[in-house]
C-alpha cells in the first residue's frame, strides 16, 4: 500500500472513511519489527495495517509486560501510581449516577486492579476484565475478575453505573464493537470513561515514530479527540467531561520520546530502567530527566490548554 493509496475497506471505527498510509514505526520493545500505520480520511483514527494476529500479538503480553506479583515498576514509581489511582478513583466515582445501592463498576483491561481496589474502598462493587493469560496475583475478594475475551462476557444489560476503559481501547481489535457492548451493559444515565493516547497531540506530531505513547504493536488503534467524538455521536452518548491533562502520562511521554529520538537503537530505555527496579539505573538517568522535566511540564500545560494533550480523557453518559 503506497502513501497515496486508500484502503478499499471502510474504517472499522466510523464505517465511513478509508485508511491512507500514515507512517511506519518499530515495535516498542526491541525497535526491530516494523509496522505500518494508516489513518482514516474521515474520523482521523489510525490503526496498524495489517493487524497482527493473536499469536503474534501474544508475544508482546508476556509476564514481563504486566510485572511480577503486585508490582510493575520501581517502588518509588509504584507509590506514585497508587496515589494517582486513589485520586482517580475518587474523581471517577463522582461521574457515576447517584444510587440507593452499591455503585457497580466495570473496568475493562483492569490490569493488577489498583484502580478497582481504590473504588472498592469507596464502597463500590467492582468487576474487572482482562486477557485470559493475565497473571492474577493472589486472591482479592474486593474484585470479581473476568478473564477471557470481552465477547465471552455475560454481563446483564443495564447492569453497571460506571464503566472504565483506561488506556485500553487502543489495545482492542474492534473498539467500535466494544463500545456497543458497553452501551448495552450501562444503566440508563450511567457513565463511561475512556482515556487514550492522543494522535492529534503536539507530541504525536513532533516525535512521530519515536513517540512513547505509540507503543506498537500493542496499540492496535490510535485515537484523536475528533475520532472519539464521532463515536459518541453515533452511539447517542452525551459528553459530560473531557481533559488533555495527565501528570502521570504526558510529561513522562515527552521525556521518553526525546530519549527515543536521541537513542534510536535503544527504544524506551528509561521505561525499562523504571521497570527494572534498579536504583543505579535510575540514578544514571536522573540528570537527563532533571534537564528535560521543566520543558516536559511546560509542554504538557501548554498543549493541554489547547486541547493537544498527549493523552485525552472523555467521560460520556448513556441517555436516561
Amino acid at each position: 500500500m503506497n502513501r497515496n493509496e486508500l484502503d478499499p475497506r471502510p474504517c472499522a471505527l466510523c464505517g465511513l472513511g478509508r485508511g491512507k498510509r500514515w507512517f511506519r514505526a518499530s515495535d516498542f520493545d526491541s525497535g526491530k519489527e516494523p509496522f505500518d500505520l494508516v489513518q482514516c480520511d474521515q474520523c482521523r483514527a489510525a490503526w496498524i495495517n495489517p493487524m497482527p494476529g493473536e499469536q503474534e500479538l501474544g508475544r508482546y503480553y508476556e509476564s514481563a509486560y504486566y510485572g511480577m506479583g503486585t508490582e510493575k515498576f520501581h517502588p518509588v514509581v509504584e507509590s506514585l501510581t497508587r496515589w494517582a489511582g486513589r485520586h482517580r478513583a475518587t474523581e471517577l466515582l463522582k461521574l457515576a449516577p447517584k444510587s440507593s445501592t452499591r455503585t457497580r463498576v466495570l473496568d475493562i483491561g483492569c490490569g493488577r486492579g489498583n484502580l478497582l481496589r481504590s473504588l472498592a474502598e469507596l464502597g463500590c462493587e467492582c468487576h474487572g476484565v482482562e486477557r485470559e493469560d493475565f497473571p492474577v496475583a493472589g486472591d482479592d475478594s474486593t474484585i470479581d475478575y473476568h478473564l477471557g475475551p470481552l465477547t465471552e462476557s455475560t454481563f446483564m444489560a443495564n447492569s453497571f453505573d460506571l464503566v472504565i476503559i483506561w488506556h485500553v481501547l487502543e489495545h482492542l481489535y474492534d473498539p467500535a464493537e466494544t463500545l456497543e457492548r458497553v452501551k448495552h451493559w450501562l444503566k440508563p444515565g450511567g457513565a463511561l470513561v475512556v482515556a487514550v493516547p492522543n494522535i492529534g497531540s503536539r507530541q504525536a506530531r513532533w516525535f512521530g515514530a519515536s513517540w512513547f505513547h505509540l507503543d506498537v504493536p500493542r496499540h492496535l488503534w490510535h485515537f484523536s479527540s475528533e475520532s472519539l467524538d464521532s463515536r459518541w455521536q453515533a452511539l447517542g452518548f452525551e459528553k459530560v467531561k473531557d481533559s488533555g491533562v495527565s501528570l502521570e502520562q504526558n510529561p513522562y511521554g515527552f521525556i521518553q520520546s526525546v530519549a527515543n529520538r536521541l537513542l534510536p537503537g535503544s527504544p524506551n530505555a528509561l521505561y525499562r530502567a523504571i521497570k527494572s527496579k534498579s536504583w543505579l539505573r535510575l540514578l544514571l538517568w536522573s540528570p537527563f530527566v532533571a534537564l528535560l522535566l521543566p520543558l516536559a511540564l511546560l509542554e504538557s500545560v501548554a498543549s493541554a490548554g489547547a486541547s493537544h494533550g498527549a493523552t485525552i480523557m472523555h467521560a460520556v453518559r448513556k441517555p436516561a
